[in-house]
Formats: structure tokens, sequence, C-alpha cells
């Protein structure tokens, strides 16, 4: 996250001029800030953590950080050479190229070439146990490699067990970041809606305007569109005026056979307004909004039928409910 954060900034160093007052006010400097929080944090994490193995996927602590990991893992190590040392053995005797792989059950095993290993194992007089046969490969194990893989487990089990009592004091110092952290999510959200706002409304093929908000209750939205039908191919959008007057026009009743598009407008007016008061321009060629504070809708038809309740009764009734918490 302090690596992100860090090419974050410099994104914006580059990108962003001295001009921007608000986007260095309220983002960039703060951001730095929260940067500087986590010096220490991030120096910790470094030495704390094997970063190669991070990179790969796998997040274990470096043995370097602490003496008793450091012993533990050099016996691993140890244990890992004699394996190999026994893999070349292993080979000079069969005379063939054997291959050290990794294995639920038994840790590690050898495996040979099929059709090799078939006659190389007669001429071994059993000395090696078959653990299984594939189309190409013979996975097999001897007596030392069960010996030196018990010693590594034991090793591994000791090592994981350390671990974790470093990783415990490690979260300790890590928690007390939190608020550090937060204030990094919290900045890097509000900057990743905002950036997902600008980029919808300076590509999308169809205009986008910024809002006007006036106090008087009246709604004019010129040329409106469902900000989604944008993204469906092939898909001929006709735009829609929409003006509602306090007193005079507030109440519109839309009518029209099925798949006509009513919901479809509906929506895209409702959409819009709420577009507006999050901070979006809004998918019309001109847009005046009043200052709401809530939207009450219902989508869809159902019935029950057992109840004496149609389609109808059921979607006056939801109107009804909806009038109510509108009226309080």
């Amino acid at each position: 996250m302090v690596a992100a954060l860090k090419s974050f900034c410099n994104f914006l160093n580059e990108h962003t001029s001295k001009q921007d007052e608000h986007l260095y006010k309220y983002y960039l400097d703060d951001l730095q800030g929260n940067l500087e929080d986590f010096e220490k944090f991030e120096e910790m994490i470094e030495q704390s953590i094997d970063m190669n193995k991070a990179k790969r996927g796998e997040y274990i602590i470096n043995p370097s950080f602490s003496p008793k990991l450091g012993e533990l893992n050099k016996n691993i190590e140890e244990v890992r050479a004699r394996i190999d040392d026994l893999r070349e053995q292993v080979a000079d005797d069969l005379g063939i190229d054997v291959k050290l792989t990794d294995n639920n059950t038994y840790t590690f095993v050898f495996e040979v070439n099929k059709k090799e290993g078939d006659e190389a194992f007669r001429k071994s007089k059993n000395k090696y146990k078959t653990i299984s046969i594939k189309q190409k490969a013979i996975s097999f194990t001897v007596n030392d490699l069960q010996d030196l893989v018990s010693d590594y487990n034991d090793h591994t089990q000791s090592y994981m067990e350390q671990q974790k009592e470093v990783v415990s004091k490690i979260l300790e110092i890590v928690s007390t970041y939190y608020p550090a952290m937060e204030k990094a999510s919290s900045l890097i959200s509000e900057i990743d809606v905002l950036s997902a706002f600008a980029h919808v409304s300076s590509n999308s093929p169809n205009t986008y305007v910024r809002p006007r908000f006036n106090e008087g209750g009246n709604l004019n939205l010129k040329e409106s569109r469902h900000p989604c039908l944008a993204l469906i191919d092939n898909t001929r959008c006709v735009a829609n005026d929409c003006e509602m007057k306090r007193n005079i026009s507030s109440l519109h009743i839309i009518t029209g056979p099925n798949m006509g598009g009513k919901s479809t407008y509906i929506r895209q007016v409702a959409i819009c307004v709420y577009l507006a008061h999050v901070g979006c321009f809004v998918p019309c060629s001109s847009a005046e909004i009043p200052l709401m504070d809530g939207i009450i809708t219902r989508v869809g038809a159902s019935d029950m039928q057992l109840k004496g309740i149609s389609t109808f009764m059921s979607e006056m009734l939801e109107t009804s409910c909806m009038f109510k918490v509108f009226l309080r």
C-alpha cells in the first residue's frame, strides 16, 4: 500500500499544476503528509518481511530479523542441501536424471522418467520405494530421504512456531498505524470515486453537463438519458426532457406499452438527480435540479393471489406506503 501510495503521489505531482489549488490542498498535501507517517512502518516491514519471496506471493518473516529464526533457517537450509546431495547420489546410482519434487504426503520425493526408471529399478535390488506411477513419470523415495524429510519438517515446524511469536509482536506495532491507514484509505477512496466521475463524464459518447442547483423546487432536464444505455452496443437512445414545477406540474403520469421505456425514463430522471447530488456531471444537454433529501421508488411487479392481492393492488399499497413516508 505504501509503495502504491508513493507512486500515486509521484503521478499526481507530475500531472498536476500548482493552479489546481483544490487538488493540492485537499488531496496531494494530505497524501504526502500521510506518507511521512509511514516512514518507520515501511522500514520495519522491509526489514521483517522477506520481500523477494513476497513478490512471489509467499509471505514469511525474514530470517535475519530474529536470531532464533536465523538459526532455524540455517538448519532448514543445511537439511535441504543434504537432500540435494542425496538426489545426486541416487542419480549416480541409477545412472539417469533424478528430480526433486514437492509432495503433499511425503513433503519431498524423487521423480524420474517412467521408461528410464523401469529399467533402472530392475537393477536396484528393491532399494527404492515407489510412491506413484504416472503416464510419463515415476515418483519414489528412499529411507535416507525419509529421515532427512523428517528433520526438515521438524525444523520447519519450529520455524513456523517461532515465526508466529515474531508476527504477533510485529502486528502489535502495525496496529498503531491504523489511524494512518484509515486516513490513506479514505483519501484514496474519495479520489477513486471522483476519478470515476471524471472519466465517465469526459469519455462518454454522449454529453455530460454540470448541473445547476436551485432552491425553488423546480426540475428541468433537457435531453436526459439513462447513463447505462451508452454502454450497450448497437442501442439507439432517444433523449427525453423532464420539466417539473412546484405547485404546477409536480406530478407526472407516465404511460405507454410494455417494453416501451417507461421504467428507463423514470430511472434516468432519478439517476440524474442522484448523480448531481453526489458530485458528478449528468447525462443531459442541460440540467437544473432542486436540492432533495431523498429519492423513493418502487420497481417491478408482484402479486399474492392467496391473499387476494393483485399486481395492481400490490403496486397501489406500495405507492401508498411511499406517500406516507414522503409526507412525514
